[in-house]
């Protein structure tokens, strides 16, 4: 999966790595990079309250529903007025964990080792970018992000 992840960037021309997450500094980066993790966000997490009895799992999706639903809205709405518009769908490394959790026979094993992996890479995204990205109101959106991104590992940690 980490593989994949690189690969991505190679499509993203000036992002830097950090751990197994990617960053950028470049605004159309970071909303196309951001927009891409919440929509599997949401995603996954709509799968999940399909396929899981868990009780665990479909608390957390819920949360994952709520929360990066709102991230989305903020990040169209602060890349709208920088004029950027963000992509609808996914890029490939995310659709490629969509396809391999559907797939899954241990679904909610694989729904949650996936929830620590984008999670672990969207902070280190909406971190970087918070710090050094070239639009403030994109930084502040990434700002506000970086706490909930912490909450939510927290959450996903046994």
């Amino acid at each position: 999966m980490r593989k994949l992840f690189a690969l991505a960037l190679i499509n993203l021309g000036g992002c830097a790595t950090v751990g197994t997450g990617a960053t950028s500094n470049r605004a159309a980066d970071y909303v196309r990079l951001a927009a891409s993790s919440d929509a599997y966000e949401i995603e996954s997490s709509r799968l999940a309250l399909q396929r899981s009895r868990d009780p665990w799992v479909r608390a957390h999706a819920t949360l994952m529903i709520r929360d990066h639903g709102y991230t989305s809205a903020q990040l169209a709405s602060a890349a709208a007025e920088q004029g950027i518009a963000v992509p609808a769908g996914m890029m490939p490394m995310q659709a490629a964990m969509m396809r391999t959790l559907e797939g899954s026979a241990s679904f909610d094993a694989t729904y949650r080792q996936q929830q620590i992996d984008v999670h672990r890479q969207a902070l280190a995204l909406h971190d970087r970018y918070a710090r050094r990205g070239d639009r403030p109101a994109l930084r502040g959106v990434a700002a506000v992000a970086v706490p909930l991104e912490r909450s939510h590992l927290d959450h996903l940690r046994p």
